[in-house]
């Protein structure tokens, strides 16, 4: 990605497009409509996922994004245009969001790197998969066609790590249905010497697994005993702490390896 050129508010503009796809339902799915505006140097963006006090994009900064391949545009008189992204936009922001430097991000890609890291994937090999191909999904063109796979991938990573970690401590009073992961995690925690201070914080911690748990059914079921429908946030807060529940945990059986 370090071959496209295109300055800051360019690739904020991008930014701003490709959210406003994922957060559209596929069935409202819409180009973004960029008209002329008589007061102003920028074009008014017509879009149901742009916020409508969007300052507007400047036609310059369209050109710039067409001229890198990360966006179509069809003129429909004067400066105004239609804009399409191409799937390059999404791999583009999905490099952006790796680069952010905001605190969120920051943690982010730290949690991020320990998971890819030799030592976790070395470790507990099959629920990195589930989990790598759960997040890559949320990438794709037509991601909303994955919402539900992204849910049962994920459901898959948490079960195939409590279950690593159930044979890596030995542990044999657990019950032998793996959906029952919260279960299962109780067992491990048990099997750990704590203090008190490292008890409480474990009691939260399966807390957050039991709760993590029942989100990501929901996912995976598209909310449907809920009567919500999901949306492509809604993979991403599955994926992410998906991710971020495997770091802590590791992180505090790491201590006593």
């Amino acid at each position: 990605m370090q071959n496209i050129h295109v300055q800051p508010e360019q690739s904020e503009l991008l930014r701003t497009f490709v959210e406003a796809y994922l957060r559209t339902p596929k069935d409202g799915r819409e180009p973004f409509m960029c008209k002329g505006s008589a007061t102003s140097r920028n074009l008014f963006v017509a879009h149901s996922g742009v916020p409508k006090e969007h300052p507007g994009a400047y036609p310059g900064d369209l050109d710039a994004l067409a001229a890198e391949g990360l966006v179509r545009m069809t003129y429909t008189g004067g400066s105004s245009r239609n804009v399409d992204l191409t799937p390059l936009a999404f791999q583009y922001y999905e490099w952006l969001q790796r680069q952010a430097g905001e605190p969120v991000e920051r943690v982010e890609r730290e949690v991020r790197s320990f998971v890819d890291g030799e030592r976790f994937r070395c470790r507990y090999p099959k629920a990195y998969a589930k989990w790598k191909d759960a997040e890559q999904l949320l990438w794709v063109g037509d991601a909303e066609a994955h919402f539900s796979t992204v849910g049962h991938l994920c459901r898959e990573a948490l079960q195939e790590y409590a279950d690593a970690l159930v044979t890596e401590r030995g542990i044999v009073d657990v019950p032998s249905d793996r959906a029952k992961t919260a279960a299962r995690m109780h067992a491990v925690f048990r099997s750990l010497k704590t203090g008190s201070r490292e008890a409480a914080f474990l009691a939260a911690l399966l807390d957050y697994w039991g709760t993590l748990s029942d989100l990501v059914q929901r996912q995976e079921h598209a909310a449907a005993k809920e009567g919500e429908p999901i949306a492509w946030e809604d993979g991403r807060r599955v994926a992410f702490h998906t991710l971020l529940v495997m770091h802590e945990v590791d992180q505090t059986v790491a201590r006593q390896r």
